[in-house]
Order: C-alpha cells, then sequence, then structure tokens
C-alpha cells in the first residue's frame, strides 16, 4: 500500500478520534499493513520504531502493581454492588466454625491420598484443601472489601452468627458461679474455659497457618477472661442463637419479597431492550412472563433478556415457542432441526413445527376477515373507493350550484361591476401571454359589449358569463388535457373573479346586501370542492379517465393506494371515512391480502423475511394512514413471531439437506424386526424422546452468574459445604 494511502488512513482515523495505539492495532489487523510491518519486524525493527516511523505515538509501558490494581478493582466491584446485607454478614458469621472443620478435614484427606499415592503409584486428589481454603477467602475478602468500600465499620451481625455457631461448644464452658478469679478454683474454671476457648478459635476458618494460631491463642484468651466478664451474657446465648435463626428466616422472606416486586421492572428492562415494553402485552402474557420470570429469579439464575422478548412476541401470537424459537440460541436450533426431522422421537416437534406455520398462516387470514371487508380482487376495491370519490364530489359540485342559484335569486343582484375595468384586465393579460388569438369570437364579443356598455355589467350578469365560460372550457380540453383556448378561457375567469371580489368586498364592508353574503357563501363552498380535488389525486385521475372514456379501476388501487403519497392517501381515507366506510374496510382487507401474498409462498409455508419486505414497502407511516394502532401492532406482532418461530440464528448450521436425518431414519427402520427396538430404543430413540421434550419446555433463565458481586451467598455457602443442620444451634 503506498504512503500516501498509509496517511489518508491515520489522517481518517485520527479525525474520527482514534487514539494513535488504536491506530496502530487497526493496521495490524489489515492485511496489507500488517505486511508491511512484518517486513519491519524482519530487519530488527520493533513495532513502536516502526510507528514512530510512521508519525504514531505509543503510550510508554509502565509497571504495574498487580496486587494493588487487583484490589482497587475488587473495591470498585464491592462499591458498585452496594453495602452488605445483615443476612449475608450473620451466614458468614454462622458458618466459620464449620468452615474451620471442613478445613481439618480436608487437610487430613489430602495428606491420606498423598501417602497412597506415594505408596501404590495412584494419583488421588492432593489439593482439596487448598481449592476449599481459596474458595472460602474470595467470599470472605469480597464480603470484607463490600463493607470497607461502603464504610460499613464493624461486623456486628457477622459477631453475632458466630456467637450462634459456636453456642453448643461454648456450652462446655463454665461459669465462675461465685468462685474468686484468683483462687484455686477460679483457676480451674480458667483452664476450662481457656481449653474451650482454644478448641473453638483453632476450628474456626483459617486463611493461612499463621491466622490458625493467631485464633487459637486469641480464643484461649478470650475463652478464660471471658467467662469472668461476660458470665450473665453467656447465659443468654441461647437466646441469641434464637434470635439470630428468627432473624435469618425474617431475611429470607424480605429478600423472597424484594426479588417478587422486582419481577416487573426486571421484565420491563429486558423488554425495552427489544422495543417492548411490559405494559403493552396482554394480561395473560404479562402474568405468564412474571411467572417464568419468578422461577428463574428464585433459582438464583438472571432473565435472558432476549428470550423474555421472544417469548413475549411469541406469546401475543398464541405459539408456545420451543427453547430454541424463545431462546435464539443456535445450537440449540441446529439440534430441534435435526430432531424434528427423525421418525418416531420427533413427530411431537415435528408437528408442532408444521402448526406454527399453520397458525402464522391463519393470523393473516384472520386479521384480514376481521377488517369486515367484501373485496375481492384490487379492481373491486379501486372502483369503490374511485365511486365514494366521485359521489362526494359530485355531491358537492349540486350544492355549489344550489348555493349559486340561490345568490342569482337574492335580493341586490343589480349591483354594478367594474366593467371596463374587467375589459381592460382581459386584453392586458391575454396580449401579455399571447393568448389573445386563441381566445372564442363569441367570449371576445361578450367581453367588447361589457366595456362598450359598463352599466349593465351586474353581478347577475357576471355570473351568467360564468355560465358559457364553463361550457366552453369543457369543450376546449382535448383527451382531458387543457389547450391554448382553455388557457385563455381561464384568463376571462380570472380577471371575472377578480372584479367580483372587489364589488362583493365593497358590499360586504358596507353591511352587504342579500345577494352579495349568498355569492360569498356559494364561493367558500365552491373553493371547498375545488380543494378536495385538488388535495385528492386519486379523484383527478378519475376525472381526467372518464374524460377519455374509460377508467381502469386496477390501476387506480395501486397507483394511489398501496404506491401513493401519505399525505394524499391521508385525505383519500378522511373522505372514504366519512362517505363510505365500506371502502376503508375493503381496502384494509385487500392490503392484508397483498401483503399475505408475500408472506406466504406457493408450497404454503410462511417467509418471515417476505412478510417484513411487505411492511417495509408500506413502511409505518402509511401503515398508519390505513389501519388502525391495534390493527398495525397486530400486524407487526405476526410478522415478529414469524421471524423468531421460523428465522434460522446465524452459525445454527441447520442440515437442510436432511440427508442425516434420511440415513438414520433408513436405519431406524430395521427397529421394526423382532426384538430390535427393545435392544437398540435405550440407545438412541429414548434419549432423542428426552431431547424433544426439552426442546418443548423452553424458558426464560439465563445463567446462574458466577461472579463475586452478584452470586447468591446462600448457594455458595451450601455448594462448599457450610452450612448444614450440625453447625447450627438447635436451642
Amino acid at each position: 500500500m503506498s504512503s500516501e494511502q498509509l496517511k489518508a488512513f491515520i489522517t481518517k482515523e485520527r479525525n474520527a478520534g482514534t487514539s494513535d495505539i488504536q491506530i496502530f492495532n487497526k493496521m495490524l489487523d489489515t492485511p496489507a499493513f500488517k505486511k508491511g510491518i512484518e517486513k519491519g519486524n524482519s530487519h530488527g525493527l520493533s513495532n513502536r520504531s516502526i510507528a514512530e516511523g510512521i508519525g504514531l505515538k505509543l503510550p510508554e509501558r509502565k509497571a504495574v502493581d498487580l496486587e494493588d490494581t487487583k484490589r482497587q478493582g475488587t473495591l470498585a466491584e464491592a462499591k458498585k454492588e452496594g453495602k452488605t446485607k445483615a443476612w449475608e454478614s450473620v451466614l458468614l458469621g454462622s458458618s466459620d466454625l464449620g468452615a474451620g472443620v471442613l478445613q481439618g478435614i480436608n487437610y487430613a484427606a489430602d495428606g491420606l491420598s498423598g501417602a497412597i499415592n506415594k505408596a501404590t503409584g495412584t494419583n488421588l486428589d492432593t489439593k482439596s484443601y487448598d481449592r476449599f481454603t481459596k474458595q472460602r477467602k474470595d467470599i470472605e475478602d469480597f464480603h470484607n472489601a463490600s463493607r470497607e468500600a461502603n464504610d460499613q465499620g464493624f461486623d456486628w451481625a457477622r459477631l453475632g452468627g458466630q456467637i450462634a455457631s459456636t453456642a453448643p461448644m461454648a456450652a462446655l464452658g463454665r461459669g465462675y458461679q461465685g468462685a474468686k478469679v484468683l483462687s484455686a478454683a477460679g483457676a480451674k474454671v480458667a483452664s476450662q474455659n481457656a481449653l474451650v476457648g482454644a478448641g473453638i478459635g483453632g476450628a474456626s476458618f483459617a486463611k493461612d497457618a499463621d491466622q490458625r494460631i493467631a485464633n487459637t491463642a486469641l480464643g484461649a484468651v478470650g475463652g478464660a477472661g471471658g467467662a469472668a466478664i461476660g458470665e450473665k451474657i453467656g447465659q443468654g446465648v441461647v437466646k441469641v442463637a434464637q434470635g439470630v435463626k428468627n432473624q435469618s428466616a425474617k431475611l429470607s422472606i424480605e429478600r423472597t419479597n424484594e426479588i417478587l416486586r422486582s419481577i416487573d421492572s426486571k421484565l420491563d428492562g429486558a423488554l425495552q431492550q427489544s422495543g417492548m415494553r411490559l405494559s403493552e402485552l396482554s394480561d395473560e402474557v404479562a402474568n405468564g412472563l412474571r411467572t417464568e420470570a419468578k422461577k428463574a429469579l428464585l433459582s438464583g439464575k438472571v432473565l435472558n433478556a432476549e428470550a423474555v422478548a421472544r417469548k413475549a412476541a411469541l406469546d401475543q401470537v398464541g405459539i408456545k415457542g420451543t427453547r430454541a424459537q424463545v431462546t435464539g440460541n443456535a445450537k440449540q436450533w441446529q439440534q430441534e432441526a435435526e430432531l424434528a426431522k427423525l421418525q418416531g422421537a420427533g413427530d411431537d416437534l415435528r408437528e408442532k413445527l408444521v402448526s406454527d406455520n399453520t397458525k402464522l398462516v391463519d393470523l393473516l387470514e384472520t386479521e384480514a376477515q376481521k377488517t369486515g371487508g367484501r373485496s375481492i380482487d384490487n379492481y373491486g376495491v379501486g372502483r369503490d373507493s374511485a365511486e365514494s370519490l366521485m359521489g362526494q364530489y359530485k355531491q358537492n359540485k349540486q350544492f355549489v350550484r344550489e348555493a349559486y342559484a340561490a345568490a342569482k335569486n337574492a335580493n341586490g343582484n343589480d349591483v354594478l361591476i367594474n366593467g371596463q375595468g374587467f375589459s381592460n384586465d382581459v386584453f392586458t393579460a391575454l396580449d401579455d401571454k399571447a393568448l389573445a388569438s386563441f381566445l372564442p369570437a363569441d367570449i371576445r364579443n361578450i367581453v367588447k359589449q361589457i366595456n362598450d356598455n359598463p352599466s349593465y355589467f351586474t353581478l347577475r350578469k357576471g355570473e351568467e358569463l360564468i355560465k358559457v365560460l364553463n361550457g366552453h372550457y369543457k369543450t376546449s380540453m382535448q383527451m382531458g388535457e387543457p389547450t391554448a383556448t382553455t388557457n385563455a378561457l381561464g384568463v376571462v375567469r380570472q380577471a371575472l373573479q377578480t372584479r367580483q371580489d372587489e364589488a362583493l368586498q365593497g358590499l360586504l364592508s358596507n353591511g352587504g346586501n342579500d345577494a352579495a353574503q349568498a355569492y360569498s357563501f356559494a364561493r367558500e363552498a365552491y373553493k371547498a370542492n375545488s380543494s378536495l380535488k385538488a388535495q385528492i389525486p386519486m379523484l383527478q385521475d378519475v376525472l381526467k379517465q372518464q374524460s377519455k372514456g374509460s377508467v381502469n379501476y386496477d390501476d387506480l388501487y395501486k397507483k394511489h393506494i398501496l404506491n401513493g403519497k401519505i399525505e394524499e392517501l391521508g385525505q383519500t381515507f378522511d373522505v372514504l371515512k366519512n362517505t363510505n366506510p365500506q371502502a376503508i374496510a375493503d381496502i384494509q382487507q385487500e392490503v392484508i391480502k397483498d401483503i399475505s401474498a408475500k408472506a406466504i409462498n406457493s408450497n404454503g409455508k410462511f417467509s418471515p423475511a417476505g412478510m417484513k419486505n411487505a411492511l417495509d414497502a408500506l413502511g409505518d407511516r402509511k401503515l398508519n394512514v390505513i389501519f388502525s394502532s391495534d390493527q398495525v401492532k397486530r400486524l407487526k406482532d405476526i410478522r415478529q413471531a414469524a421471524d423468531y418461530s421460523i428465522t434460522q440464528p446465524p452459525h445454527s448450521y441447520v442440515n437442510n439437506s436432511n440427508s442425516g436425518s434420511a440415513l438414520y431414519n433408513h436405519f431406524m427402520s430395521l427397529l421394526k424386526l423382532p426384538g430390535a427396538r427393545v435392544l437398540l430404543s435405550s440407545v438412541k430413540d429414548i434419549p432423542d424422546s428426552m431431547a424433544v421434550s426439552k426442546a418443548m419446555k423452553p424458558t426464560i433463565a439465563g445463567e446462574a452468574m458466577p461472579s463475586q458481586g452478584n452470586q447468591d451467598l446462600i448457594d455458595r455457602l451450601t455448594r462448599a459445604g457450610l452450612i448444614t443442620g450440625s453447625n447450627l444451634p438447635k436451642q
């Protein structure tokens, strides 16, 4: 690659805000650049030298304090997780003694295993003590880090747990019962209590040998001195233990209720990632998700956001998804695809997938029926819509005629219009536009007569002239298109309207008369009808085609509905809603039929891509003009459910040739031989049936998160063998 290309690459990346080290890493990922860098390396140049040579400054390497980095990372994670809970501290404290005992058992077992390995040459596990100690240490370290990061101070709840768990051993200690501490009897009591304390301290969990020695020594001192200081407190150990037990139960209930309260917010958060909301789902679907979420969360697992959205979409249309359909897991999808091809074991799964296809086809058919449409084809829908528009247009024209007729018969029609001004306007405009020669002779004569006899040009005469102009206007058109004569007549009509407006405005400003008010009303009606025609191209097209002798109704549907502009289609629907609601229903039905034609292949198989393309071609704005918001939502629900139930996830690697299953089914046919099924079904048939059964039971649960911050403390301690009935107080 040339130096110019290299410079252009670096400049482009820097303009995009890419750092020098990121630019160099991108070059290493680009074959052309990488080849040059490797060539430089072969000549003894380091990557840093090469980078500096092309103007890139790589950051200096700095020594990293791994321990401090690890500690700061732990504190940051602990801070993010929030304060520790009282019940967590109680459980840690109550398990301290059991952890130490289990350490001892593992230590002894490792020693015995080592001796056996040495004597017999076996390879028995000798690392159980180290594994257990590390696991417990990680738990304690993160707990302590959480308290440190959140400034929680001394862990009194943990102390309470320790007191409760050591109560059975502490019962071996004695009170002084009146004996003086500094006496022979007191010395015996102190010695016994020191032994008990040392035993408890030594048996408690220790991160290493030094801590165990310290535990033992402090336990002995505490056992001897504690009796003298806290004999009365010791008498209340049983009550403390019972209180801790009750507190643990209470916290468990509170934790459960907290999980239940959080279900809706967790579900809504998962759904929002896919553009959905819990509130938009039906009660049945939402409650089903709540039940599944409760199972997942109470089992210590997080929600799989994608599975939640996919299950919601499938449930919305009444499809019970398989595990693969709900999770979208490529490996599971591949497995189910192969299982469905198997004779016998895969029958139920195959029938379920076939029924999904049928369900989707039926859903579209149902939506078409629910419109209430009675359409047969595009032609019928186009014809009915056009006739409705024409009917409204003609009705409006009749209303305008009647309004003008009333104006002509009203008092005040003898008001004069400026005839000479009108005549001058006409001939001046015709000359300016070079249309004078195209004006019909009789119209030219009328305009001249008005100029010569202005006293006869009244409001009534003006309306009579309009009628004459309209007659000429129709005959001047050729195949529905205006001619030069049409344009010349338009000049006369415009000049007349201007002078009429002038006269009417003068009358209305002075209180007016009956004729002036009637003409004003008729004119507004005329403008409204003209505006209707201007805003609806479908109506214009019908009028134009009628003037040519025939109307292509099939073309009207495709041109002005399927492919019409949004605003114009909206005007058309506004008129149809008021004049012929059935035409709206017919259009909706026909559009859904068009969508179905693209979504369902000739072999009857539903195509999610086909339906998506059909909806995308219409677009959201047009869909919302043609359909109600509920109808649009249902159509999109069907498309989404089709995608989730049929479309193979990337990397699912499904064998669509069926070669593997065909060979398998051939060999499985041999199971029909006497005795063969009994011998072989356990090898293949039964496991396949179990796999199918599992596939038919989807889940929205994700994996349990194994990180220190969010793994359930109770589960971890239980799996470690630390919380058992043996180390909890029974009092």
